[in-house]
């Protein structure tokens, strides 16, 4: 599953995702195997704060949640 840094460990890894979308007034989220999830912030693309890279079964997995 997608390492936590402050995240709560109970939540799936999409709502954690989309509550880190909401905290942090992000506009978007971009899922690609190989890269850490990528948010559009302010009109910049910046990777998400304290997740690595995804492999291609949490890209699999995020989608079907």
């Amino acid at each position: 599953m997608l390492s936590e840094r402050g995240c709560m460990a109970e939540q799936k890894g999409i709502d954690r995702l989309l509550s880190m979308l909401l905290d942090e007034d992000v506009s978007d989220i971009h899922f690609k195997a190989g890269s850490p999830p990528l948010l559009r912030k302010g009109g910049f693309i910046v990777p998400a704060p304290g997740l690595g890279p995804l492999q291609n079964e949490h890209v699999k997995q995020l989608v079907n949640e």
